[in-house]
């Protein structure tokens, strides 16, 4: 479930409790409390990587308005920069420009034009660092057109499992990519 922290913390901290799925307004709520919480600290995720220019970036591609702006509101909980497109389109011209900070690529299967599989396999013949994950709400099953180096999450995913996702992909562009100078 999840809500804002209160004990010790005036800033109001907003938090997910593992495994537990949250409405779109939940998280909404808690979108809004994190944007005035980093307001109001000043934070910059940029800072979190002295040598680097900008922060790694995960990119939401979703066309639904609601689950785009949940995923965004789990995904900055994490080091990661959040983007947003509403179709496969738009996320690859965000990967022509950001391609080599992308870290993940969270997608829905059913998009308008190019589908969520096509641009998981286009991802991966240009940009093979990137980390991707497909979701959809229309089948528990990973489609077996999917590449295997893809992760499958069937909607609606649970915030644990969207945070390690984003973790994993983090923690691999931190290994893979030296830091620059």
């Amino acid at each position: 479930m999840a809500g804002t922290s209160t004990e010790g913390d005036t800033l109001g901290k907003p938090y997910f409790e593992p495994g537990a799925s949250i409405s779109p307004s939940q998280a909404l709520a808690s979108k809004r409390v994190a944007s005035d919480r980093f307001k109001q600290r000043g934070d910059d995720m940029a800072s979190q990587f002295p040598n680097r220019r900008k922060a790694p970036i995960a990119l939401i591609v979703e066309d639904d308005p609601d689950v785009r702006e949940l995923a965004a509101a789990l995904l900055e909980e994490t080091d990661l920069r959040v983007l947003e497109c509403e179709n496969a389109e738009q996320a690859i011209a965000i990967l022509a420009r950001e391609g080599e900070d992308v870290a993940l690529v969270f997608s829905d299967i059913r998009l308008p034009g190019l589908d969520g599989v096509d641009l998981a396999r286009q991802i991966k013949a240009v940009w093979p660092h990137v980390s991707i994950v497909v979701t959809s709400g229309y089948s528990e099953r990973r489609p077996d057109t999917l590449p295997e180096n893809v992760v499958y999450m069937p909607k609606p995913w649970l915030a644990l499992d969207v945070l390690m996702q984003a973790d994993r992909a983090s923690a691999w562009m931190r290994r893979a990519q030296p830091i620059a100078s």
